[in-house]
């Protein structure tokens, strides 16, 4: 027989025996059997019988319940043992204050630094026959007890001096932080530091400068940033940071006799900036932060220095303080920025921090003494240098810090502030030179923001700046039209702008203020005219600003070029407005010796031409904007006619003004009927 054959029948047997067993075997890759020639078989081949093979049971390894002794072993171990620890610590309390009458005090105290050698030792002994919570539990009654007798010698029987109680209530914290890494237990070392923090505050001396204070307590915390960086105790640090801000802050609280100005910041400063340290240096090494914890170090940033510059303005001790910080912040901004590229935005917002308080310490230090009680924001002009020192300082640092709205913002609120708050005739001065920090900003801004705030600040600057004016009946109402003029000619440099750099929302911004600006010319326009004083037509600086004002806006309106058709429109609005009110101001200023309906037929007729015309400029130029302010127009007309016009005419007058109406409404609907095509390309505005 052959060895192939063989094999091939071995096989099946084997698989019949299998498949009785319920054994699944796994399954091979076919070999290839060589082709044998037909012969006769040596014995009839048996018939497998077996029943078909079933799959496989694969039963999972039975996973082990929870036990129910491990409720029981917690309460038995940690809640059992805590308590036991406390109320030994408790007792030990009581026997200090009580006693024995046999014993002195120094007995006593004696008796619970044994007590505490006792359970340091058991723990030791123990350490490998126990659990290690329950080493723990004696680990931390040691240190507790060390701590106590030194507690009790000094606060209750001043066994010892506030140095040498100080020096070994450290040394007992250091000891918990030892044990605490011996058993790996973060918690106990946690309690520990913050015995080591309370430590001062329970027998620390009063002193006049907080020096040794602060050095202490940055050492504390040095020490904590270092745990957390070898061994992860991220709760440590967490309580030296509070622990740290929290005391250095109540000392300046508690504090009776505060020292001098320069000291109080220079102290503040250094504790902020070694508190930050650890993440900083992270930031420098491009290791990750978390989000939480760079939001807290710029949040205590802003706080901390705008802290700083309240008080100091308060004192007015230190002036330069300010703007030295925000230098110095700055710097380390753009150094951060640089180091860290993969998150700029870390090294923009220490950046921005110190632009805003370079700002605001440039003119917050030519402030009065604090007796004056009000800053009259006195020495404009050296003020003003200062601020525009700074200005020009961030715009040549932008590439490298990220960005420097926000600190030009503050400079333009502190340029503003200084232009508003001086008699007339130097504001108007202050104004022209002030617009340079709005214009930066307005140019070189990084978003949206800040280049719409520069153009709003320098319109209020530049118009309240040059006038005070509310109308054009006084005397100031030269500077009120060339308020008007400049104010205009400002926000058509900003559409420029707009369009130049592609800012849509500037634009928009844009538009909104040449809104207000001619409501505002039409206040003080109209006003003028209910007063008995005669002033010219045409001849007058109201009809000046109007001109000026028209060529601008109309400059403006081009300056948008291609955009939106809402843009336009917006645009399109101030202009049409301009256009309207302004020979209407002069016609009323005309015909004001007339009597009151010929004067209403007047403006109805006006304003009937008016949207004649604007309805054939429309049709002309291909714009629906002109053409449906047209309509807009004879709208108004009518309703005036009917509600107004017509009750104080006689009827030869009144058939007048209806034809006249009549004509003028079907010459537009004829324009429509003969003019407008449905298939002409239509433009926006």
């Amino acid at each position: 027989m052959d060895s192939a054959d063989r094999l091939t029948r071995i096989e099946a047997r084997l698989a019949a025996i299998e498949a009785r067993l319920g054994m699944a075997r796994a399954q091979e890759p076919p070999q290839a059997v060589p082709p044998t020639e037909p012969h006769a078989p040596a014995w009839p081949a048996p018939v497998p019988t077996a029943a078909p093979a079933r799959a496989p049971v694969v039963r999972a390894e039975s996973k082990p319940k929870p036990a129910h002794s491990d409720l029981e072993r917690f309460v038995g171990l940690a809640v059992l043992g805590r308590i036991g620890i406390g109320a030994i610590v408790l007792a030990a309390a009581y026997f200090a204050q009580l006693g024995w009458g046999h014993l002195s005090p120094t007995a006593r105290v004696l008796a619970i630094e044994l007590g505490a050698a006792v359970m340091l030792g058991l723990g030791f002994a123990l350490r490998q026959r126990v659990a290690a919570y329950y080493v723990a539990l004696l680990f931390g009654g040691a240190s507790a007890f060390c701590y106590l007798g030194i507690a009790v010698a000094e606060l209750r029987y001043e066994l010892l001096g506030s140095g040498v109680a100080m020096a070994l209530l450290v040394a007992s914290a250091a000891l918990g932080q030892f044990l605490a890494r011996t058993i790996h237990l973060q918690a106990m070392a946690t309690v520990s530091l913050a015995g080591a923090y309370a430590a001062p505050v329970l027998v620390g001396s009063p002193s006049a400068s907080p020096t040794m204070f602060f050095a202490y307590l940055l050492a504390l915390h040095t020490w904590a940033a270092c745990t957390e960086h070898w061994w992860q105790w991220i709760w440590a640090r967490r309580l030296a940071v509070t622990a740290t801000t929290v005391l250095a802050g109540a000392w300046f609280i508690g504090a009776k006799v505060m020292p001098s100005t320069w000291s109080v910041v220079l102290h503040i400063e250094t504790v902020w900036f070694l508190v930050i340290a650890p993440e900083l240096l992270r930031a420098f090494t491009k290791r990750p932060i978390t989000k939480e914890r760079w939001l807290i170090l710029i949040t205590g940033s802003w706080v901390t220095q705008l802290a700083l510059l309240t008080w100091t303005v308060a004192e007015a001790g230190a002036p330069s303080a300010a703007p030295l910080a925000g230098a110095l912040l700055l710097a380390l901004g753009i150094a951060l920025r640089q180091a860290d590229c993969s998150l700029p935005r870390r090294g923009a917002a220490m950046a921005q921090i110190g632009a805003v308080m370079l700002a605001l310490g440039a003119s917050t230090m030519w402030n009065p003494a604090p007796s004056d009680l009000v800053y009259a924001w006195s020495q404009p002009w050296p003020r003003l240098g200062s601020l525009l020192l700074v200005g020009a300082v961030l715009i040549g640092t932008r590439r490298w810090s990220g960005t420097s709205d926000l600190g030009l913002a503050a400079a333009i609120l502190c340029a503003k502030l200084t232009v508003l708050t001086q008699d007339l005739a130097t504001s108007r001065a202050l104004a022209l030179v002030a617009l340079l920090l709005p214009a930066a900003l307005l140019v070189f801004g990084h978003n949206q923001a800040g280049p719409i705030y520069a153009l709003v600040a320098g319109s209020s600057m530049l118009f309240f700046g040059l006038s005070n004016a509310w109308d054009f009946g006084g005397a100031g109402a030269g500077w009120l039209c060339a308020a008007f003029a400049a104010t205009a000619a400002w926000l058509t440099i900003g559409s420029g702008v707009a369009t130049a750099a592609s800012k849509p929302v500037l634009r928009r911004a844009v538009g909104l203020l040449q809104i207000t600006l001619a409501l505002y010319w039409s206040a003080g326009s109209f006003s003028v005219l209910t007063r008995t004083e005669v002033t010219p037509a045409v001849f007058n600086f109201r009809c000046l600003a109007m001109v000026t004002m028209v060529a601008l806006l109309a400059t403006s309106h081009r300056l948008a070029g291609s955009v939106r058709k809402e843009d336009r429109v917006l645009l399109l609005i101030p202009l049409l407005v301009m256009v309207y009110l302004g020979p209407l101001a002069e016609i009323l200023t005309a015909v004001s010796g007339w009597p009151p309906g010929t004067r209403a037929i007047t403006v109805s007729l006006y304003t009937l031409v008016f949207s004649g015309i604007l309805l054939a400029a429309g049709f002309l130029k291909k714009r629906p904007p002109l053409r449906w302010a047209g309509l807009a127009g004879f709208g108004i007309a009518t309703a005036k006619v009917a509600v107004h016009d017509l009750r104080d005419l006689d009827t030869p007058m009144r058939m007048l003004l209806t034809a006249g109406l009549g004509v003028a409404l079907l010459l537009g609907a004829y324009a429509y009927a003969r003019l407008r095509r449905a298939s002409e390309p239509e433009r926006d505005a």
